[in-house]
C-alpha cells in the first residue's frame, strides 16, 4: 500500500500489441519522478513509530512498482536526511524524531493567495489556515492581484517564521520570492514546481499522473488516446505533456494515434469555444482515426468539458471516455461524472504541512519540489471499447 495509504491499482490486463507489454514492463518508472518515490517513503516513515523497521528493498519495490535502483536511492536520501539509519543484517529502521508539533507553536505563517478564481486553492488556503491555528501558530492569509502588492506591503520589514505562496494561475515572479526569502525563515509554493528558486514547492506530480490515466484506459481497451493541455506558464501543464509524449515514444506509437494538444492561451473567456476548437480537428477523421478516449489537463470546470463534447455531438461515454486532470473532491471539477485524476484538497494541506514542520525541523537542508502523489476517482466518464461503439463524425 502507497504511503498516503491508498492501495496502487492493479490491472487485468489485455493483449494490446506494444501498449500492453508497455504497461508489463519497468518503461513506465521512467515517467515517475524519484523525488516522488522520496516523499511517498517520508510519509510513510513519518506515519511509523521512532525504532519501527521498514519494509525490505524488495517489498518496496513490489509495493511501489518502481526499480531497486529507485528504491535504494530514496532510502539514501532519506538515510541523508536522518529520517532513517540502516543496519548490515538487521534492516532500515525509522530514527527518533524532534517534537515537530511543539516547533509550530507561536510560530508566524503568511499564506499569500493570488486572487485568481481557483476553488481548489480557495479550500486548501482555509484548510491550512485552520490547522495552523489548531497548531499554536500565529496565521494570516493574505490575498494579492499583482506581485508589486506583495513587495510593497512587506517593505515594513516584519518578518515570519514561514510563508505559503499560492501562485494559483498567475506567474509567479522571481523577485517576489526574493523578497519573500529575507523575510521569512522558510518559503513553500503550494501548487507549482520550483526547481532552481532555493525555496521549497508542492505540486501534482505529472508523470504519476498520466501514468494512471494510461494505466486505467489502456486495460479497458483504448489505443487511441489523445491528450489536451492547458497553455500556460505553470510548468506542471508542459511536464505531463513531456510525459505523455515520452510515453508514446516508449509505446512505440505515432503522434496520430495518441496525439497531445494544447489549448488556446488566456482562457478567460469563450472557454467552451477555445475546448471544442482544440478537440474538434481530433474527431474530423472518421470513426477508425478518432481517439476513443481524451484526457483534459486544465483548470477548466467540469461542466465546460461536457458541454465541449457535447457541442460536438459526443456522448461521454459511449463515444468518448474522457478523464480530467484536476481535484478528486471538488464538485465543479467532476460533476459527479468525469474521472478524475488528482491529490484531494486534504491531501495538499497535510503535504504542505509536514513539509512545514519538517523544514523548520531541518533548516539546513537543500530545498527541492516535492511531487506529491495523485489518485484516480473513475466516476462514469470511462467505459471499454467496443466493436460497436458510435463514433460522430463533428458538424464543421
Amino acid at each position: 500500500m502507497r504511503a498516503s495509504g491508498i492501495a496502487p491499482p492493479s490491472f487485468a490486463l489485455r493483449p494490446h500489441p506494444g501498449i500492453s507489454q508497455f504497461i508489463k514492463t519497468e518503461a513506465m518508472t521512467s515517467i515517475i519522478s524519484s523525488d516522488s518515490l522520496v516523499e511517498d517513503l517520508r510519509k510513510l516513515v513519518a506515519g511509523m513509530p521512532a525504532g519501527a523497521r521498514l519494509p525490505t528493498v524488495r517489498q518496496l519495490m513490489s509495493d511501489y512498482q518502481v526499480s531497486q535502483h529507485f528504491v535504494q536511492s530514496a532510502l539514501a536520501q532519506l538515510r541523508s536526511d536522518g529520517v532513517i539509519a540502516s543496519h548490515v543484517g538487521r534492516g532500515t529502521f525509522v530514527t527518533p524524531r524532534p517534537a515537530q508539533a511543539a516547533n509550530a507553536k507561536g510560530r508566524t505563517v503568511l499564506t499569500l493567495a493570488h486572487d485568481s478564481p481557483y476553488e481548489r486553492s480557495d479550500a486548501i488556503a482555509s484548510l491550512l489556515h485552520r490547522a495552523l491555528m489548531e497548531r499554536g501558530c500565529d496565521s494570516m492569509v493574505l490575498t494579492y492581484s499583482q506581485s508589486s502588492q506583495v513587495m510593497d506591503m512587506l517593505r515594513g520589514g516584519r518578518r515570519f517564521d514561514a510563508c505559503i505562496v499560492q501562485p494559483r494561475t498567475s506567474t509567479l515572479r522571481s523577485s517576489m520570492l526574493a523578497q519573500l526569502r529575507d523575510l521569512s525563515e522558510v518559503v513553500i509554493i503550494e501548487g507549482q514546481a520550483a526547481d532552481g528558486l532555493d525555496v521549497d514547492a508542492i505540486s501534482n506530480d505529472p508523470g504519476t499522473c498520466v501514468e494512471l490515466a494510461l494505466r486505467h484506459l489502456i486495460p479497458l481497451g483504448h489505443e487511441r488516446i489523445a491528450w489536451v493541455s492547458e497553455q500556460s506558464d505553470q510548468n506542471f501543464f508542459k511536464l505531463c505533456v513531456r510525459a505523455f509524449d515520452l510515453a508514446r515514444n516508449l509505446l512505440a506509437q505515432e503522434a496520430a494515434s495518441m496525439p497531445s494538444v494544447y489549448l488556446p492561451p488566456n482562457l478567460a473567456e469563450r472557454k467552451v469555444e477555445a475546448l471544442v476548437g482544440a478537440l474538434q480537428p481530433l474527431f474530423a477523421g472518421g470513426r477508425t482515426k478518432s481517439p476513443t478516449a481524451v484526457v483534459i489537463s486544465s483548470f477548466l470546470d467540469g461542466n465546460t468539458v461536457l458541454e465541449a463534447f457535447d457541442r460536438l455531438g459526443l456522448s461521454v461515454p459511449p463515444d468518448v471516455s474522457v478523464i480530467k486532470v484536476g481535484t478528486p473532491d471538488m464538485e465543479s471539477d467532476h460533476v459527479g461524472r468525469l474521472a478524475i485524476i488528482g491529490r484531494p484538497t486534504y491531501q495538499a494541506t497535510d503535504t504542505v504541512l509536514a513539509r512545514l514542520e519538517w523544514r523548520w525541523a531541518h533548516p539546513g537542508q537543500p530545498c527541492q519540489t516535492i511531487f506529491d502523489q495523485p489518485i484516480l476517482q473513475p466516476f462514469s466518464s470511462t467505459a471499454p471499447v467496443t466493436s460497436g461503439t458510435r463514433r460522430k463524425r463533428p458538424s464543421g
